[in-house]
Formats: C-alpha cells, sequence, structure tokens
C-alpha cells in the first residue's frame, strides 16, 4: 500500500510580509521576445556602456527605453517597481 506524500500548502502573503520589499513581491512581470540578433546587439551595447565597476545591463536599456515611450505618449507613470540604489 503506497502512502500518499502530504500536501503542502502554498505560502500565503501573511508568511511572506506584508510589507516585503522583494522585488518579485511589489512588481508585475512582463516577458518580451526579441529576435536573437536583437538580444546580442542589446548585450553588446550594454558591456560597451559598462565600466570595471558599473555594469549596464540589459534589463535597465530596455526600462529607459519604455520610460522614455511611455513618456513620448503621455504616460507619465513611474516604470520602475524600485529604484535602483
Amino acid at each position: 500500500m503506497v502512502q500518499p506524500e502530504p500536501v503542502r500548502p502554498e505560502p500565503q502573503l501573511e508568511e511572506q510580509g506584508a510589507d516585503s520589499e522583494l522585488l518579485r513581491d511589489v512588481a508585475q512581470r512582463l516577458v518580451l521576445y526579441i529576435s536573437p540578433e536583437a538580444h546580442k546587439a542589446l548585450s553588446r551595447y550594454a558591456l560597451e556602456q559598462s565600466g570595471f565597476r558599473a555594469k549596464v545591463k540589459v534589463h535597465d536599456i530596455a526600462i529607459e527605453a519604455l520610460e522614455s515611450w511611455m513618456q513620448a505618449h503621455g504616460l507619465n507613470v513611474p516604470v520602475r517597481a524600485k529604484e535602483r540604489r
């Protein structure tokens, strides 16, 4: 006779803390599918813009582009879920 494994309840918001500051808890996820050539170009550009201690990420380039697009279209709302440190 096989014993079924006990079902573990999923963590509730209270367990995570209602005042959580984790990015996954305060942000909305957005997935983009771009061509491999576009990703390669963005990665190369990010690397070229990076310094010894200040790395530029593709994510930051995409966020800046989205911020510019939204401002150009009159959507004046914050895009970043959390400000950079």
